[in-house]
C-alpha cells in the first residue's frame, strides 16, 4: 500500500480537506451512477483502441437506456480560460486561466461536451448541478460551465473539468463486462475529485493495488505505453 501512502501525502499538499476523508475502494458486482470502471488487459482489444488502456472511469449515468461516464487520468496540456466571448476554451499556458482548471480528456464521444465536477464547497454552482454521488456534484453543458467558471472562486476541493465523455447504448456496456473488458468499483471521492498529474503511482495503478489485483499493478509497470488522446501527455498519469 506504499503507493497509495504515496499518493495520499501529494493529495495533502494538493487539498488537505479531500486528503482528511481518506481514500478507499471496492469492488462491485454491477455498474452504478458515481462508481468506477477500470480497464482490464482485455480492453484495448474488446473495445478495439488503445486510447483505453488502463483507464478509470467515472460513471455519470447508467441505465437500461445506456451509459455515460468521463475518464479520470487522461489530463491534457490545455487549461480552462475565460475568452473573450465568455465561454472557456481550452488554452496553453497559465494567462486568464482559472483555479485548478487543468482540461482532463474525458472520452472519444461528445468532443464538444463540456462538463465540471466538483464538491459542494462551491454553494454557487449546486443549483444548476446533479449530484451524481454523494458529495460529487455534475455541471453540464458549455453554456452553463462558462457561465459558472465566470463566477467560480478557489475551493477547498479541486474543479475538474472534462471535454468529451464516454458513451454506451442499451446494453452496450453490459456487452463489455460480459466480455472482460471492465472491473467495476466503489471509491471515496478523495479518489474521484483529486487531479490524476503527477501522481507518483498512476491512478490505474493505486486502485489496482487497493482492489487488491496487485499482480495487474505489476504488470502495468511493465506494460508499454498507449498512443495518447490529442493533446494529452502519457497515459500513466
Amino acid at each position: 500500500m506504499s503507493g497509495v501512502e504515496a499518493n495520499l501525502r501529494l493529495l495533502r499538499i494538493q487539498s488537505a480537506a479531500l486528503a482528511a476523508e481518506g481514500v478507499w475502494a471496492h469492488t462491485t458486482p454491477l455498474p452504478e451512477p458515481g462508481g468506477l470502471l477500470l480497464a482490464t488487459r482485455l480492453t484495448a482489444s474488446v473495445l478495439g483502441s488503445m486510447e483505453y488502456w488502463q483507464v478509470v472511469v467515472f460513471l455519470l449515468h447508467h441505465s437500461a437506456r445506456g451509459s455515460m461516464g468521463l475518464i479520470l487520468n487522461r489530463p491534457t496540456n490545455a487549461r480552462v480560460a475565460r475568452g473573450q466571448d465568455g465561454m472557456p476554451a481550452p488554452v496553453h499556458g497559465l494567462r486568464d486561466g482559472l483555479p485548478s482548471s487543468r482540461l482532463y480528456w474525458g472520452g472519444a464521444h461528445a468532443e464538444h461536451a463540456v462538463t465540471l465536477l466538483h464538491a459542494g464547497d462551491q454553494p454557487a454552482l449546486l443549483s444548476d448541478s446533479r449530484e451524481v454521488a454523494p458529495g460529487i456534484h455534475c455541471l453540464f453543458g458549455q453554456e452553463q460551465v462558462a457561465a459558472a467558471a465566470c463566477n467560480v472562486v478557489q475551493g477547498l476541493t479541486p474543479l475538474r473539468f472534462f471535454g468529451g465523455a464516454c458513451t454506451w447504448g442499451p446494453g452496450e456496456l453490459e456487452q463489455q463486462l460480459q466480455q472482460g473488458a471492465w472491473t467495476c468499483a466503489a471509491a471515496s471521492r478523495s479518489l474521484v475529485l483529486k487531479h490524476s498529474i503527477q501522481l507518483p503511482v498512476p491512478l490505474w495503478q493505486e486502485l489496482a493495488c487497493m482492489l487488491g489485483d496487485e499482480r495487474a499493478a505489476r504488470r502495468a509497470q511493465r506494460a508499454p505505453p498507449s498512443p495518447r488522446p490529442p493533446g494529452s501527455p502519457a497515459p500513466q498519469e
